[in-house]
């Protein structure tokens, strides 16, 4: 069987694409320490706002590792 050269090396220019899209989700929801209420939770900075703090992993970060699995 013999493989076109040029539809793989399409198929990694989109996987390498993918892969950084999903990187900088990964980066927005990153996690951090809750200094509001001092309790050394890690929360996800991008989901949390002032009147609601969201634990990490938050529902983003949580299905994408899901998938990943």
């Amino acid at each position: 069987m013999k493989v076109d050269i040029s539809v793989v090396k399409e198929a990694n220019k989109l996987l390498t694409k993918q892969m950084k899209a999903l990187d900088a989700v990964m980066e927005l929801h990153k996690p951090t320490k809750d200094e509001w209420f001092d309790i050394g939770e890690m929360i996800c900075e991008q989901c949390t706002r002032e009147e609601y703090t969201q634990k990490y992993p938050c529902p983003t970060i949580q299905a994408i590792t899901e998938q990943l699995k």
